[in-house]
């Protein structure tokens, strides 16, 4: 209890001035820019998750996709012209 009330005794003087109104204006507006960045943050994480699980989705449903597997030869991945030269 003794250090809080150090505390107060320490920031009253700055913050708790009539004319200090300028600096609760600036800590309200860092504190909404910060909390704006997070929820964009957050929204565009929750696109991503949406997005590749329905990349996902749709080629598991795709046929042909589990036929290109680390064992299928290279010439049915490559094109014949690129063997010419």
């Amino acid at each position: 209890m003794q250090s809080l009330k150090q505390f107060y005794q320490l920031i009253a003087p700055y913050w708790l001035r009539p004319r200090e109104w300028f600096s609760w204006l600036l800590l309200l507006t860092l504190t909404g820019l910060t909390l704006g960045v997070v929820w964009i943050s957050v929204q565009y994480n929750n696109w991503s998750r949406e997005f590749y699980d329905a990349l996902t989705d749709y080629f598991q449903h795709t046929p042909g996709w589990r036929s290109l597997t680390p064992d299928t030869p290279r010439c049915l991945c490559y094109s014949s012209s690129a063997q010419t030269g």
